[in-house]
Formats: structure tokens, C-alpha cells, sequence
């Protein structure tokens, strides 16, 4: 039965009990629960929106802040000037595996029988490459890399999610529908889908200016792309009624949001080498200030709902990538074995979040940061093992957790290993496993308990050419 269709035609014919401008006011309570619906949902340890997984070298040990290798690009630019001289290549591809929960633990089986009981989940793979390019000579250093340096990829929630179903019935009802009419709408959602996604493209150089001393100074342009989208699985129905505007309820989209923003992030660092031995790198990232262009299309309540949130087609809201201050030590133990340690401090209250109408969506949030401790360990000149442990506190709490901002801590570990088949080729692979904490969540009272896990498997290769 087209349940969509009969509440539409509820509302055409008590037209005169219930005015529409007034009925779109009403939906702000719908609008209101949802309201943090673009969020990153984070493929892996960072914080919120940024990410730490820029290399196959980082997947084995965790700790790339001491980095010099080529994807000290991206984690140390200062330590390139400790290669050898020559072009190097560095490439990697990461495979994402990610499964993702949510539960309503208070669902009331009578007002909201699909949340009941119900799991909400999400097992959609991602795939990620990256790339460095560096040329070493003398005392200097030029690099390029392409990342992903923020966002959540993809997710997929069959019959949409706890948070959402419950804002539509209860926008329905405030709206001055009978519950048993707005009930049933909620069983209409097919698919809840969001993704997002940070390009970086990061172009910079280092010196060494004496044996204790080298700097790095860079720049990244950003480009961010993200979706949300609601579908349903009634056949599509459009009521051309002048006091719905031509809404559509019932089809294959109810809702899709576009954003699309680009920014620059000016990149500094040093090291400094009191001892052959021991290595101590410091990073600033300044924020990148992205200005997210918004484009919708759906049905007209689908729009309502949206521009109540803040998201408007044609306007802009604003999501900046934080500060970040990056600090590393690496410290070889003996000629086969190395330490290092890493910390990386996100300054989230100090990024600026609004959305078009002025809504401040930070204000909740603390700093985040990652602390993470390596060993890497040469079994034979041409092979050697690596492990590490991190642990992520990303700044959010039950006030900023929803079924579209799951940013949860973790306790992450790695380990893999670098061969070199042949001279100045090294193939890496590693495994990752990042361990998030569930949480508990309350949006406006609710009770959702917040699960995710994500594994990750990656190669990668660095070749000097000359």
C-alpha cells in the first residue's frame, strides 16, 4: 500500500485544518533532529572530518610523524632531506574494510516499530590510493602527493537509520498527522546513503641547513565532495495541488544533498638531530577554510527539510579543516631495531563550523589527537617487520554522536613488513585494525548506541628511479 500517497491525500483533503506555511514551521522539529547530517563519519583514525592513513607505511607502524621515506611528504616534509639523492616514487592502495551499527535502545515497538529491535548497518568496502613523488639533491628537497586527507567514503543504511525514521514520524505528526497515518511512512525508506570525501594535492620543498638542522615548507589544495541521500521504494507519485506546489512523496528520491568545497592548508616543519641516533620533527598545518556549495533536488518537503537544516540549494555553509600541530621522535635502539613516537593534535574548537543560518555546529566538541608508539625491526638487510599501537580521542561526546556524526575513540594496531626484492625497490604491506569504543548517544533524548570497526589491508611500493 502507498502509504506516502494516502498521507499526501490526508493533508489535501483537511487543507482547511491545517495550513501548509504552517505545517512547513512544524517539520523544523524533524529538521532539528537531524541536524548534523554531514558529518565525516571518519574512515579511520584522525579526527572528525581529517585523516591519519596517508601511506602503506603508515598502516604497518601508526607512527609516521619521524618519517623519512617518501611519504614524509605528507608527515614529516622536513625529513626528506635524509634521503638519498634521486626521484623517488611512492604509490599505495588501501582496501577499507568498514562495518558500521546503530540501535535506538529505548524504540517503542507501537510509535516506531521499525526502530525496534531493529540494527542498522553498513558494510559498503572502500578503496583509497596514494601518491608521493620526491626529488632529493644535495641539501634540498621537492615533493608532490595526492591523498585522501579527510572524510567517511561511503556508507549504505538499509531502511534508513534510527535518528532518521523517528524525525520523519515525528515531523509527520507535528505536522498534524494521526500517528497511525504517520507511522507507516517511516517503512517507505529504502536506503539512508552518505559519502564523503577529501582530495589533497600537496606541493612543497625542504633544507638542510646543517647536521642538526633541516625545514619544510608546503601547501595543500583541497577538494571535498559530499552526499546525503534518501531513497524509498514506492512508485513514484507526484500531486500537482497548488497547496503542496507540485510534492512529490513517493518515489525513488525523496531527498539528495550535494556539497562541494575547495580550500588551501599551508604546511611547515622542522627537524632537529642532536645525535645520529635520534631524530625530533615538529609539523604545523594551518586550517583549510572550505566553503561548502550546496545543490539540492528531491521533493519540495524533502527541500523544506533540508533548508531548515541549514541547507539551502544555491548557499553556503562553512566546514574547515582544524589547525593541526604534529610532533615525532625516532630513536634507533640498536642498528636493527627503531622506536618511534608520535602525536597529533587536531584543533577542532578553534575550527570554524556554521552552517548558512548562522548555526554554530562545533560548540560541543573538544581538541582531538592520536598517540601512537612503533617498532620496526630488520630480520636481513632486504626485509624487515613492523608493529604498532594508537589510541584516538576525536574530540566528540554523546551531545555530538548521531546516526551522521559517528565519531567514536579508538584503540588502534598495526603491523606488516618492507621488502626489498631488488636494489632501491621496497614493497610494503600492512594490516590495520582500528578498534573503535561504542557510545551512547542522545540527539534531542534519544538513546542510539553507536558501533563501527574498520580493517584495513594495504600495499605499496617506493622505487628510486636514479
Amino acid at each position: 500500500m502507498d502509504y506516502m500517497a494516502l498521507i499526501i491525500k490526508y493533508l489535501i483533503i483537511n487543507n482547511n485544518n491545517y495550513n501548509f506555511g504552517g505545517t512547513m514551521k512544524k517539520l523544523f522539529v524533524l529538521a532539528a533532529m537531524i541536524t548534523l547530517i554531514f558529518a565525516a563519519n571518519n574512515l579511520f583514525a584522525g579526527s572528525v572530518d581529517a585523516l591519519g592513513n596517508l601511506s602503506a607505511e603508515y598502516a604497518r607502524t601508526l607512527s609516521r610523524n619521524a618519517s623519512t621515506d617518501a611519504d614524509a611528504t605528507v608527515y614529516n616534509p622536513a625529513g626528506l632531506v635524509f634521503m638519498q639523492d634521486g626521484f623517488y616514487a611512492n604509490v599505495g592502495v588501501q582496501f577499507l574494510l568498514k562495518d558500521y551499527r546503530m540501535k535506538d535502545e529505548n524504540a517503542n515497538p507501537t510509535a516506531n516499530p521499525w526502530n525496534a529491535g531493529k540494527e542498522f548497518k553498513s558494510d559498503v568496502p572502500s578503496i583509497i590510493p596514494n601518491v608521493s613523488l620526491v626529488y632529493k639533491s644535495d641539501d634540498w628537497a621537492a615533493f608532490f602527493s595526492f591523498n585522501a586527507v579527510g572524510g567517511g567514503g561511503k556508507l549504505e543504511y538499509a531502511g534508513g537509520s534510527p535518528l532518521l525514521n523517528t524525525a520523519l514520524v515525528g515531523g509527520l505528526i507535528a505536522a498534524g498527522l494521526p500517528a497511525a497515518m504517520a507511522a507507516p511512512a517511516g517503512s517507505e525508506i529504502d536506503k539512508l546513503t552518505l559519502e564523503s570525501i577529501y582530495y589533497g594535492f600537496t606541493l612543497g620543498g625542504s633544507y638542510k641547513f646543517n647536521d642538526m638542522f633541516s625545514g619544510g615548507l608546503g601547501f595543500r589544495y583541497v577538494y571535498g565532495t559530499k552526499t546525503f541521500d534518501i531513497k524509498n521504494v514506492a512508485t513514484p507519485t507526484v500531486i500537482n495541488n497548488p497547496l503542496l506546489g507540485g510534492l512529490a512523496v513517493s518515489g525513488t528520491k525523496f531527498a539528495n544533498i550535494g556539497l562541494t568545497a575547495h580550500g588551501f592548508t599551508g604546511i611547515a616543519s622542522v627537524n632537529f638531530t642532536p645525535m645520529e641516533e635520534l631524530l625530533v620533527t615538529l609539523r604545523y598545518e594551518t586550517p583549510t577554510i572550505l566553503k561548502w556549495d550546496t545543490k539540492y533536488s528531491g521533493s519540495a518537503l524533502g527541500g523544506a527539510l533540508a533548508g531548515n537544516l541549514g541547507y539551502k540549494d544555491g548557499e553556503t555553509e562553512r566546514k574547515d579543516l582544524p589547525q593541526v600541530i604534529a610532533a615525532g621522535l625516532s630513536y634507533r635502539i640498536i642498528p636493527d631495531l627503531t622506536a618511534s613516537l608520535s602525536f597529533t593534535y587536531f584543533m577542532i574548537k578553534q575550527a570554524n563550523w556554521k552552517q548558512h543560518n548562522g548555526n554554530k555546529t562545533n560548540s560541543d566538541y573538544s581538541n582531538g589527537f592520536d598517540a601512537a608508539i612503533a617498532l620496526e625491526y630488520s630480520i636481513i638487510p632486504t626485509f624487515l617487520v613492523s608493529a604498532g599501537y594508537m589510541y584516538t580521542k576525536t574530540g566528540g561526546n554523546n551531545k555530538t554522536l548521531s546516526d551522521f556524526e559517528m565519531a567514536l575513540d579508538a584503540n588502534s594496531i598495526a603491523f606488516g613488513a618492507r621488502y626489498e626484492p631488488i636494489s632501491d625497490l621496497y614493497i610494503n604491506a600492512g594490516f590495520q585494525w582500528a578498534m573503535y569504543m561504542d557510545a551512547n548517544g542522545n540527539p534531542l533524548g534519544q538513546n542510539i548506541k553507536y558501533s563501527k570497526d574498520v580493517k584495513a589491508i594495504v600495499v605499496g611500493a617506493q622505487y628510486k628511479f636514479m
